[in-house]
């Protein structure tokens, strides 16, 4: 199995994984529900970047993410930036390590911290 094959199938596992506890823990404590689609939302940007041969898709993403999100809890907005856009350097070291993007730049993906907040603050 390829690296590339083996790394998507358990990023996808642990993202379905991480549904389901979400799913549970909303259950349990409903005011949780932003912050968790957050971080959800934020794997799933990362995931997408790594695969990604063109910047647009992960920057827009991060974009409107950060914009709905703030909108709908304004005080944290910079809190759920941080959420979103943390995923995109965690995903860009790890496919580095990994090596399964042999051009990534693990540096340069903090750069994906400007368009999430950037969208926050529009929100």
């Amino acid at each position: 199995m390829s690296p590339q094959t083996l790394f998507t199938v358990i990023v996808f596992n642990s993202l379905l994984a991480y549904f389901i506890l979400a799913a549970l823990i909303v259950w349990k404590r409903p005011q949780l529900w932003l912050t968790l689609v957050t971080i959800f939302l934020g794997a799933l940007v990362g995931w997408i970047d790594v695969g990604a041969n063109e910047v647009i898709l992960p920057v827009f993403l991060l974009l409107a993410f950060g914009f709905f999100i703030a909108f709908a809890r304004p005080r944290s907005a910079w809190l759920h930036a941080l959420f979103l856009a943390m995923w995109i350097p965690i995903f860009g070291f790890l496919a580095f390590a990994l090596q399964v993007a042999p051009s990534a730049r693990p540096i340069e993906s903090f750069i994906a911290f400007m368009p999430a907040f950037i969208g926050a603050g529009a929100g």
